[in-house]
């Protein structure tokens, strides 16, 4: 095997979709859908998160803040001025019950994503951004658009 040879990974990831939960049988109310977790940053260790939603790929609404964090400045308006021109990755969905991870991938512009978000476009997700490196050929930590608003 040559040292050259840059490593083969194989992408197991099927996907994430939130599932339908049993109903009772015979009853007559909708089957009810799982709800997407919350989770409170002042409640949660760095290694529990990484482990139950960043390694799964699993969506969460994050509760609370970051102590310092600017993120109430963080308007649509605000971030379009600040990233709108930097290129994101995307995902897209044909409908809203098909689930995100499927390998149909595109990208476009930050703040054209946030726009189709304004206008109610369930159909598009940001993804896992691509990381660049830093003069020494490292990964860098972020990439577009958190850097722009890193200091925030």
């Amino acid at each position: 095997v040559s040292m050259s040879s840059k490593p083969s990974f194989e992408n197991r990831y099927n996907g994430f979709s939130l599932r339908e939960a049993s109903s009772r049988k015979g009853s007559a109310k909708a089957p009810k859908v799982e709800l997407i977790p919350e989770v409170n940053v002042d409640e949660i260790e760095p290694k529990d998160f990484y482990e139950r939603f960043v390694a799964e790929r699993r969506p969460c609404l994050l509760k609370g803040s970051l102590k310092d964090a600017k993120f109430g400045e963080w308007t649509n308006e605000y971030m379009k001025q600040k990233a709108g021109d930097k290129k994101v990755n995307i995902e897209l969905r044909a409908n809203e019950k098909e689930s995100f991870g499927r390998g149909k991938a595109e990208s476009m512009t930050f703040g054209d994503f946030l726009q189709r978000l304004e206008k109610g476009d369930g159909s598009v997700y940001m993804t896992t951004q691509d990381l660049g490196t830093d003069p020494e050929g490292r990964p860098n930590v972020m990439s577009a658009p958190a850097t722009q608003l890193q200091d925030d």
